[in-house]
């Protein structure tokens, strides 16, 4: 993605890619693989969107060498329940890796803060801000269950299901560190960092799905 010379390139994880699909699918969570413009992995370019492009530049994209990425898009026709599940299992994918890996759970909050934004006025962004600054503050993202999907979308809201995928990976064996939250012009925006602190594996209430995967992920 080239725009305004903002242009990094990362490397991808064929290896760890695989991996990930392999856990979703012993789970029976449908997931599908993606190349962009060639169907062998070492020629594949995929571009990148301001959801994957903005966390690399911060996080290793912009380093020599360049960090290896998976990008994971999720679906919103699935339920919560899922999203937990699926997040779980991109953790197990990684723990069989063996590798440190940091999950990025990267989407924007209610769109409609400002009257005169692309989307306008919704006062449920603003409540569903509220409730999300809440909840990370708090390091209690298993109460995103709570939430109805109606309410999500008439606040406009991107980061609902990204946040349960991110429940789903960290569990209940993180700390919270709440960086900032801002409205800079007609969305919200938080920054958070989860660090893991010792204790005994990571579960994630409600995540019945996830109890029904045994074994080691098969790298297919």
């Amino acid at each position: 993605m080239d725009d305004g010379g903002v242009a990094p390139a990362c490397p991808g994880d064929p290896v760890l890619a695989r991996r990930c699909l392999g856990a979703l699918r012993n789970v029976g969570l449908p997931a599908a693989g993606v190349t962009f413009g060639s169907s062998g992995y070492a020629t594949s370019t995929m571009p990148l969107d301001w959801g994957a492009l903005i966390p690399l530049w911060f996080m290793g994209g912009r380093a020599t060498p360049p960090i290896r990425a998976v990008v994971v898009s999720s679906s919103r026709d699935r339920s919560p329940a899922e999203h937990i599940a699926a997040g779980r299992q991109l953790a197990r994918a990684a723990e069989f890796d063996g590798r440190r890996v940091a999950f990025v759970a990267s989407a924007d909050h209610g769109h409609g803060h400002d009257p005169a934004g692309p989307y306008g006025f919704a006062p449920e962004s603003t409540q569903y801000d509220g409730l999300i600054l809440e909840l990370v503050r708090a390091n209690r993202l298993r109460d995103l269950l709570d939430l109805d999907v109606p309410f999500v979308e008439a606040a406009m809201a991107d980061s609902f299901w990204q946040l349960l995928m991110l429940h789903g990976v960290i569990g209940e064996g993180f700390d919270v560190d709440l960086l900032s939250y801002e409205v800079p012009t007609y969305f919200g925006m938080l920054c958070a960092a989860f660090a893991p602190r010792d204790g005994p594996p990571r579960t994630a209430p409600g995540d019945e799905m996830s109890e029904t995967f045994h074994g080691s992920v098969a790298d297919t």
